[in-house]
C-alpha cells in the first residue's frame, strides 16, 4: 500500500520537518488540523511536504526497489500495489476559506476545477510510474469540523452547510474524473472512497457509534 496525502494518513513520522503540524502523538491524524493538499500553496502554509515532493519520493522509492529487486519484480510490485490518495480537506478549510489568496483568485467552482486538474495530472504521473489501482478519499463534511462549528456561533455552533455543499460538489467532480480516467487508461482502476456519507451518519447519529459528548454543550 502506497499512501500519498495529508494528516489524515499521517504515520507520526514528520518530526524532522520544521512544521507545527505534528503527528507524534496518538492517534496521529485523527484530530489535528493542517497539512498537505493538492494545491502546493496549501503545503507552503504549514511547511509540510507538498504533493509534488511526495511524487519525487515515490520516484526515489521506485529506483531503490528496481535496484534491489530487478526491473521485472519491481514492475509487478508497483502494478499490484494499492495507491491511496487522502487529501484535499486543507485546500478548502485552510487555503480557500481561511487564507484569502486563492479565494481572491478563484470562485469556489473554479478552485474545484483547478484542483481536479491537479488530481488528473497526478493520476497520470503515478500511472506512468506503475500505478494501476488507485483509491482516492472523497472529502468528508468539512463544515462539521469542530473548528468550523466552533466559529459558527451565529447558528448555534451547527455545521456550516455551505462548506459541506462544497465538499459534496467536489466529490462529484472526483467521481467524474475517476470514471474518465478508468476509460482513458484501460489497465488502471480509479475509485473514490465515499467517506462523506460515513462521517455524516456518525455526526447525525452519534449514539449508534458510541457515547455522545458535545464539548460545545458542556462549556
Amino acid at each position: 500500500v502506497i499512501v500519498l496525502g495529508d494528516s489524515s494518513a499521517d504515520a507520526g513520522n514528520n518530526n524532522q520537518l520544521p512544521t507545527t503540524v505534528k503527528g507524534n502523538f496518538p492517534p496521529y491524524g485523527r484530530d489535528f488540523q493542517g497539512g498537505s493538499g493538492y494545491d502546493n500553496v496549501t503545503s507552503d502554509l504549514s511547511s509540510v511536504i507538498p504533493l509534488w515532493k511526495q511524487l519525487e519520493y515515490f520516484k526515489e522509492y521506485k529506483e531503490r526497489l528496481t535496484s534491489s529487486q530487478g526491473n521485472q519484480l519491481a514492475t509487478r510490485i508497483l502494478n499490484q500495489a494499492l495507491y491511496i490518495m487522502s487529501l484535499g480537506t486543507n485546500d478548502f478549510i485552510v487555503n480557500y476559506f481561511v487564507v484569502s489568496g486563492r479565494s481572491s483568485q478563484f470562485t469556489v467552482e473554479e478552485y474545484q476545477k483547478f484542483l481536479i486538474e491537479i488530481v488528473k495530472m497526478f493520476i497520470l504521473d503515478i500511472y506512468r510510474l506503475g500505478a494501476r489501482k488507485v483509491a482516492i478519499s472523497g472529502l468528508i463534511p468539512i463544515g462539521c469540523f469542530p473548528s468550523e462549528r466552533f466559529i459558527n456561533f451565529a447558528h448555534g455552533h451547527t455545521c456550516i452547510e455551505d462548506y459541506n455543499k462544497v465538499a459534496k460538489d467536489f466529490n462529484l467532480k472526483l467521481h467524474s474524473l475517476a470514471a474518465t480516467s478508468s476509460k482513458e487508461f484501460r489497465d488502471i482502476k480509479v475509485v473514490i472512497m465515499n467517506l462523506y456519507d460515513l462521517v455524516h451518519e456518525a455526526i447525525a447519529k452519534p449514539n449508534i457509534y458510541g457515547k455522545y459528548l458535545s464539548l460545545l454543550d458542556s462549556r
